[in-house]
């Protein structure tokens, strides 16, 4: 079986957090993940700002073969918490919708898009 990988990288432009790989529990190293993931955010959020003069954080599915309920709650808890902090607008793009997710995972997305205003887009 192959073992699921996880790459966290900020875009060329430094203004976006790119996610490649698997976002799953096979992937995810806490809490070493997380601080790495939150790292790159305050580098994107700080980039963008320079270049944009808003306070926008934006994380790229850039290519992402599987998403569990363990990388929603990193997005959910931990992202959102830390654009909160920072009082940053958090922005979704290039969410992966090819694969089906599960129950769990689909309720997570809906919550974050209805309740949380969290902005997804392709």
């Amino acid at each position: 079986m192959k073992k699921e990988t996880l790459d966290i990288k900020l875009s060329p432009d430094e203004t976006r957090v790119q996610l490649i790989g698997s976002f799953s529990i096979g992937a995810i190293q806490f809490p070493d993940t997380v601080d790495e993931l939150l790292h790159l955010c305050e580098q994107a959020l700080q980039k963008y700002y320079a270049h944009h003069g808003e306070l926008m954080l934006i994380v790229d599915f850039k290519a992402i073969v599987k998403i569990a309920s363990i990388g929603f709650s990193i997005l959910e808890a931990d992202v959102q918490e830390f654009a909160l902090q920072k009082k940053a607008q958090l922005k979704f793009i290039n969410f992966p919708t090819a694969f089906k997710p599960s129950l769990e995972t689909r309720a997570l997305y809906y919550r974050l898009c209805e309740q949380d205003g969290i902005h997804f887009r392709e």
